[in-house]
């Protein structure tokens, strides 16, 4: 998905892409989830990477997690990656706890991956607290910047 996700911002490809996130091969899902990471940011793109969330593949519900991280900031898809904390598969729960990395700091997240850190697989224990080191060492930078003004 690394040639198509430089090649998303293209209308076409992106419109090409979004049709095959209803493909009937999950791999095919997967991957267009993936490659329209790159454009996330576009609405249309943003709410159809919200739909693959519940997508009955975990491989599509991991990509399109992961995808979702460059807007996690934005509130409805914060709630959505941390819906996904508590996904049945691990691999989700693993995008999910990465893609929200850059909003640890904020409270209800905060909360969300502390819990994580107990989670049955190690993977997901190992992402929940590489974004919670994120945002610790986040708040240290910012608080430094801030005391040197």
């Amino acid at each position: 998905s690394g040639a198509l996700a430089t090649v998303a911002t293209e209308p076409t490809v992106r419109a090409a892409l979004l049709q095959r996130l209803d493909d009937g091969d999950p791999a095919v899902r997967s991957a267009a989830a993936g490659a329209l990471a790159t454009v996330a940011t576009e609405p249309t793109v943003r709410a159809a990477l919200l739909q693959r969330l519940d997508d009955g593949n975990p491989s599509v519900r991991s990509a399109a997690a992961g995808a979702l991280a460059a807007v996690a900031t934005e509130p409805t898809v914060r709630a959505a990656l941390l819906q996904r904390l508590d996904d049945g598969h691990s691999s989700v729960r693993y995008a999910a706890a990465g893609a929200l990395a850059t909003v640890a700091n904020e409270p209800t997240v905060r909360a969300a991956l502390l819990q994580r850190l107990d989670d049955g697989d190690p993977g997901v224990r190992s992402a929940a607290h590489e974004a919670l080191d994120r945002a610790v060492t986040s708040e240290r930078h910012r608080s430094t910047i801030v005391a040197a003004d």
